[in-house]
């Protein structure tokens, strides 16, 4: 990491390397303004976290009944649901324009079905939905295989300009009264404790949070306990 006096930033997926080393950036700090060196470092300090960090994680699990009621929520005006297709899969990157298509697992695509709403001809949000095979829960250092009956949402993903016009709280009652009508009996979705906006939307789509998973992270590795 430290070559001929250089702190190489990309090692850490910065391409703004390479920079002084430490004793070099202490001496020169009053270059830099407060704001881009705080940035710098927290940026930093995520990629080792990820790397070599230790930390608890928290996922909670949220499930609705075919009992339970669904919201009658109203989407923006215009909003359309698709149901895309594998040959349409390139449309996701509208949304997450990072998204590697071609990773997509084989077990994603043969199991599971992705929902997409468009406005204006525009792809903002999609949402996976599988009801059979094997499903990982990575934050929570689990695999579960999808018992008949039910239907697991995950991955679900809204491009930042559509934020805070409800089409995720929206999405999740278009799901739960799809495959309920089909019927299947019980949907779950899962998210992160620290995942606030997307608890509400959950909530707001009339889940119930029935347990929280728990895992040991070191680095990228998530163990259950």
């Amino acid at each position: 990491m430290l070559q001929h006096g250089k702190f190489r930033l990309g090692d850490f997926g910065i391409d703004h390397g390479p920079y002084p080393a430490t004793a070099e950036l202490a001496a020169g700090a009053t270059r830099f303004p407060e704001c881009l060196m705080s940035n710098l470092i927290r940026k930093v300090t995520r990629r080792i976290d990820r790397s070599i960090g230790m930390a608890i994680e928290c996922v909670y699990l949220y499930r609705l009944q075919d009992r339970d009621a669904i919201p009658s929520l109203s989407p923006p005006p215009g909003l359309e649901i698709l149901q895309l297709q594998p040959d349409q899969m390139s449309l996701l990157t509208e949304v997450l324009p990072s998204l590697e298509i071609p990773k997509l697992s084989q077990t994603q695509v043969q199991h599971s079905q992705c929902y997409a709403a468009s406005l204006g001809g525009r792809v903002l949000h999609y949402s996976w939905v599988q009801t059979s095979g094997p499903h990982s829960i990575l934050e929570a250092g689990r695999r579960v295989d999808v018992a008949p009956g039910e239907f697991w949402i995950y991955d679900c993903q809204t491009h930042p300009s559509a934020r805070g016009l409800g089409i995720y709280p929206y999405m999740l009652t278009f799901i739960a009264r799809d495959h309920l009508q089909r019927n299947l009996r019980e949907g779950i979705i899962y998210t992160t404790v620290e995942n606030i906006a997307s608890q509400r939307g959950i909530q707001k789509a009339g889940f119930t949070l029935k347990e929280t998973l728990r895992s040991l992270r070191i680095g990228r590795w998530y163990m259950a306990f």
